[in-house]
């Protein structure tokens, strides 16, 4: 009976002239169906008498025949807007609903340890971020080839580097609700018995380590630690070790040796996420003599290099390396009096036209004012005029690229990883699967468009460098016949003796050697380590 209702309901309620379908028509009929459109009768009429195809009992599709959406009127089919007594309600959202609403997962949802809720909660938690954090290029060993595996070049790219990761880290645990244990309130007296009169206000006395860890000491965060482990509740604790864990994932492996070091001095009672966090951000961000003298000459070294040493030229990562940098500078009030002309001087060594012509001028306007302006400004001040600069940057440079007038020089290009395609190394040192194909397919466009060895851009030719700006061998269109090698005579001989030899490695009296140019076969090095080897032959 409820089908047979439902059937004969062909109509949008509330019309007055509407009717059913006649007797004589097939309700089977897609021609007449279709004829029937909202709006418009099977007689040619408008208005309440349109008639819509029958559903059936099958859920009708979406769009102007199907569902109708919220702000769409029944009755003159046009776009209506909801009156705001229909809008708005009648109480106001809290600030801890509004940021409940940017959480995955609440800490009181992961479910009971061991189930698999709770399982894929913290794997999905503590997954590595994309970017994970990493060491400079002293801590890292040289690997088989004897080169540097290095992520960082040095100190200040590391720490700009490292400093542009955090705030997608604590994006990462408030979507997962595990920042709270980590908003640390002052101690009131420590040798109070009570945990309540030892600890002061989180409202009024907290600071949150991922926001301002250079205010917090280890042994604050020690002591937190410590009573959190005795006295804080299941969930938090759970935060913590997630917490702990998503750091751990989060960096290379050279940073945890570093950070495990300390962190496995402290006593069992003090470990846990609080402590191991505040280690890794003291061993990244530290801020010595030594490393603010360190972070003064990253924009030293920018206004010497520019925009045009970044890889691609790409503003939006220079100007957050910038401000990271700059951020922590001012933290210890030891921004330099001539920053703002050294970010501008920077801008100003670009390929890009327009974008350095722009920059020139506001170079000179900063000049002047420094020339006429007897006091100088506050960090605090700098730091905004820095942030407000870089985003004017930011903003020409989108918009240079979206007209498609960022174009930049060949000659400018940086040479990337013909493999995975990352500027950081080449294919020797790339991690990822050899992709032969792929190598041979790049290194050929790379040669076509004159970015590297060969193609037609000149080099070095017979009487010296060739009029060419690039590396490739010759003068770009003359062909240059490399002269045989003639070294050691001895190293020369026995190297005559090999039937067959790649990268420097074959079979020398049916073992596995290296070949040098200048001490022939042997088993440490080939000839482009000869110089190293040389140097220190013990080690090597």
């Amino acid at each position: 009976m409820a089908d047979q209702e439902e059937r004969e309901e062909f109509f949008f309620d509330g019309g007055d002239g509407a009717s059913n379908l006649a007797a004589n028509e097939d309700p089977h009929d897609d021609a007449a169906n279709q004829a029937r459109v909202p709006g418009v009768n099977s007689l040619g009429g408008n208005g309440s008498q349109a008639r819509t195809p029958p559903s059936w009992g099958i859920p009708p599709l979406q769009g102007s025949r199907g569902h109708v959406p919220s702000h769409v009127s029944l009755a003159t089919g046009a776009t209506s807007v909801v009156a705001n007594s229909g809008y708005f309600g009648n109480a106001r959202r809290t600030l801890a609903e509004i940021h409940a609403r940017r959480v995955i997962c609440p800490k009181t949802a992961r479910g009971a340890p061991g189930s698999r809720d709770y399982t894929r909660h913290q794997e999905a938690a503590t997954k590595a971020l994309p970017h994970i954090f990493a060491s400079a290029k002293h801590f890292h060993a040289k690997n088989a080839d004897g080169e540097a595996s290095n992520k960082y070049a040095n100190l200040q790219s590391e720490y700009a580097g490292n400093l542009a990761k955090i705030k997608n880290f604590k994006r990462h645990m408030d979507e997962w609700d595990m920042s709270s244990p980590f908003v640390i309130p002052a101690i009131i007296d420590h040798f109070a018995l009570s945990i309540t009169d030892r600890w002061g206000d989180r409202k009024t006395t907290g600071v949150h380590l991922l926001k301002n860890w250079g205010q917090l000491t280890l042994q604050r965060c020690r002591a937190w630690q410590r009573d959190s482990n005795d006295y804080a509740s299941a969930d938090d604790l759970t935060s913590m070790e997630w917490a702990r864990a998503l750091m751990m994932n989060s960096c290379d492996a050279l940073l945890v040796e570093r950070i495990d070091e300390k962190f496995e001095e402290l006593d069992l009672f003090e470990q846990g996420g609080v402590t191991y966090i505040k280690i890794a951000l003291d061993e990244m961000f530290t801020i010595s003599n030594t490393v603010v003298t360190t972070l003064q000459g990253f924009f030293a070294a920018f206004s010497k290099n520019g925009i045009a040493k970044v890889p691609n030229e790409d503003v939006r990562v220079a100007t957050e390396q910038i401000i990271a940098v700059a951020e922590r500078l001012a933290e210890v009030s030891s921004l330099p009096t001539e920053v703002t002309a050294q970010i501008l001087e920077g801008f100003t060594k670009c390929s890009v036209l327009t974008f350095k012509e722009t920059f020139k001028h506001l170079l000179v306007a900063e000049r002047l004012r420094q020339l006429r302006t007897l006091s100088t400004l506050h960090d605090s001040s700098r730091l905004g005029g820095i942030k407000k600069l870089c985003k004017e940057a930011n903003d020409m440079f989108n918009a240079l690229n979206v007209s498609n007038e960022w174009n930049i020089p060949h000659s400018h290009m940086v040479e990337a990883c013909f493999n995975c395609g990352d500027p950081n190394h080449g294919v020797p040192q790339c991690p990822k699967p050899k992709d032969q194909a792929r190598i041979d397919r790049n290194k050929a466009e790379f040669s076509k468009t004159g970015g590297g060895r060969g193609g037609n851009r000149g080099g070095r030719s017979n009487g010296g460098r060739g009029g060419g700006q690039g590396r490739g061998r010759g003068d770009g269109n003359k062909t240059y016949n490399r002269g045989k090698w003639k070294g050691d005579e001895k190293a020369t001989s026995a190297l005559s003796t090999l039937g067959g030899v790649e990268n420097g490695i074959g079979k020398f009296k049916g073992q596995w050697r290296l070949t040098c140019k200048v001490c022939g076969w042997n088993k440490t090095h080939t000839s482009g380590y000869h110089t190293r080897w040389a140097a220190d032959p013990n080690n090597f």
